[in-house]
């Protein structure tokens, strides 16, 4: 499941993806564009869900915190891979919290 939205000048992309015990975690990208085109950061929840659309609704939530909050942009920090490969271990309860970032530019 995919939900695409503008926020304060950026888009936030949040995919929902269902893990093998039955469960989904979320993504998100956070795209700017500018005249130079467009940088997208990657944002992985810690947290699993019930629902695909409670996944898209927590990954909506968090791009929205991440940018009120001037998220860092640069360097490259992966500590995990993307849920669409592999299943993501169990994490802490508070799915805004702890974020993992991949940051690109197209």
């Amino acid at each position: 499941m995919k939900s695409r939205q503008g926020y304060k000048g950026y888009v936030i992309e949040a995919r929902s993806y269902q893990q093998q015990n039955g469960g989904f975690s979320a993504e998100l990208w956070i795209e700017e564009h500018d005249a130079s085109g467009v940088t997208e950061t990657q944002f992985y929840l810690p947290d699993t869900f019930p629902t695909p659309e409670l996944a898209i609704e927590a990954a909506v939530q968090a791009g929205r915190q991440k940018i009120d909050v001037s998220f860092e942009r640069g360097s490259v920090v992966c500590e995990r891979e993307s849920p669409l490969f592999r299943e993501m271990a169990p994490q802490p309860e508070n799915a805004l919290s702890i974020f993992r970032m991949i940051r690109s530019a197209h």
